[in-house]
């Protein structure tokens, strides 16, 4: 999976075409980022606008499980304000920071 110039994520078949593609994660903002972490058989994406998104990735789809915004983007970047730090994850919870403070976020199951 890439996020392309455009935004748009791109899961990659060997023979380089591609198999799907979508905005879902990253909406119309064009030159978009997020970070992308595996985690057994699903993906969290942290995303430059503070969201941390849970989603399975296969060859066939990308599919979105859930969405929350967890950090205010606080850095300038161009004219946009974003959240460029990668998240650490420890002991069940992911550690998140922008330029004013930082938050945890408790990932165990209800």
């Amino acid at each position: 999976m890439v996020c392309a110039a455009t935004g748009t994520s791109v899961a990659w078949r060997p023979d380089r075409q591609a198999s799907w593609e979508t905005l879902a994660p990253m909406g119309e903002d064009r030159w978009a980022t997020a970070f992308l972490i595996r985690h057994r058989d699903r993906y969290f994406l942290f995303t430059e606008r503070g969201e941390l998104i849970l989603s399975r990735l296969s060859p066939r789809a990308y599919e979105e499980q859930g969405r929350m915004r967890i950090l205010e983007p606080t850095m300038q970047a161009g004219r946009r304000k974003v959240v460029w730090s990668h998240p650490a994850f420890a002991n069940r919870r992911l550690y998140a920071r922008n330029d004013k403070e930082i938050v945890c976020v408790d990932l165990a199951a209800p």
